[in-house]
């Protein structure tokens, strides 16, 4: 839509947009000033080992075992990598590796999906991630390929138009049922909006115990 000229046809000063809250009682509005989702990157890491018989693994390189030892080190990260007062997240969605249970296969696959607020944790998470899938693997003997994606970006409200967002809220469904949303690091493609206009992302209640 940026791209086919949304933003300038007409002309754009700010931008707003709106998402269901399941987790905010219904008639209650939230919103928040700064980064209010993270960014949603996505890797896929090939451990490429050396596939034998699962009774004989001296004479292989069992890529399902580098795989948990990158597994491991890849959550030292956020531990050990990032700043305790920052936020970043992990996290190894998928493991896949063979089809027998007395076959140690060639390679092994991890999917992983990595969020962020700020873009220079963003960008140390990634360096991060590239290095300790590779030399991790190499420290085994196996090698490994890095497809690292970059998704959205991290969403970033501006202040000035997320208190007219709090005023508003305030008007239509009164201070008591509006407030300030807690951060999330789910990711949001809204955010590419932001990156080039100010605005703010806000969220509508929808949850409802009564009808389920």
């Amino acid at each position: 839509m940026i791209d086919a000229g949304v933003l300038e046809d007409p002309h754009v000063d700010a931008v707003f947009g709106m998402h269901v809250g399941s987790d905010t009682p219904s008639g209650q509005i939230k919103y928040r000033s700064g980064a209010a989702l993270a960014s949603a990157d996505f890797c896929y890491i090939t451990i490429h080992g050396k596939g034998g018989h699962g009774a004989a693994p001296h004479l292989s390189i069992d890529p399902v075992v580098v795989g948990a030892h990158v597994i491991v080190a890849l959550q030292t990260i956020v531990a050990r990598n990032l700043d305790p007062v920052e936020t970043g997240v992990v996290t190894v969605g998928m493991m896949g590796a063979g089809e027998a249970n007395n076959v140690i296969p060639d390679s092994a696959e991890l999917r992983l999906t990595i969020r962020a607020f700020s873009p220079a944790v963003r960008d140390m998470l990634e360096r991060r991630v590239t290095e300790i899938a590779t030399t991790v693997s190499e420290a085994f003997g196996a090698t490994a390929d890095v497809d690292y994606q970059r998704g959205y970006p991290p969403t970033i409200n501006d202040e000035a138009y997320t208190a007219l967002v709090a005023e508003v809220a305030a008007e239509v469904v009164g201070p008591e049922n509006s407030g300030v949303a807690a951060a999330k690091m789910a990711g949001e493609d809204f955010s590419y909006f932001l990156e080039e206009r100010p605005g703010s992302f806000f969220f509508v209640g929808t949850r409802n115990e009564e009808k389920g």
